[in-house]
């Protein structure tokens, strides 16, 4: 299956393409986890989709069912517990900032990519 590229965001799907871009970026990004059996990650996904016009910090999403193991990559690599929807801003190779649910709020993720 191919990558998508999804309301802006590029789709990551497999660890390798996780461990490159978290080694490789120089600055800030976000990552989206998002579970597309769920309503309250939908939800958040459009709260977060209208702030991406803001954000100056690239997005990338991962969907937890068809890239559970990237997903965990993340879990580990960050120490970051996972969560559904989920956003962790990733800074110097490491989480900044994360929130989820309904805590998943455009202003918050702005506040943490400057």
């Amino acid at each position: 299956r191919k990558p998508l590229q999804y309301m802006r965001m590029n789709e990551l799907t497999t660890v390798a393409e996780w461990t490159t871009l978290r080694s490789s970026s120089q600055k800030p990004f976000i990552i989206f986890k998002h579970s597309i059996a769920c309503p309250i990650s939908a939800d958040a996904l459009k709260r977060f989709h209208q702030g991406l016009s803001i954000f100056t910090a690239p997005a990338f999403l991962i969907i937890v069912q068809t890239a559970k193991d990237v997903s965990e990559a993340i879990t580990r690599d960050l120490s970051v517990p996972h969560e559904s929807p989920q956003v962790v801003i990733v800074s110097d190779q490491q989480a900044a900032y994360t929130a989820s649910h309904e805590a998943i709020q455009s202003e918050e993720i702005l506040k943490h990519t400057r």
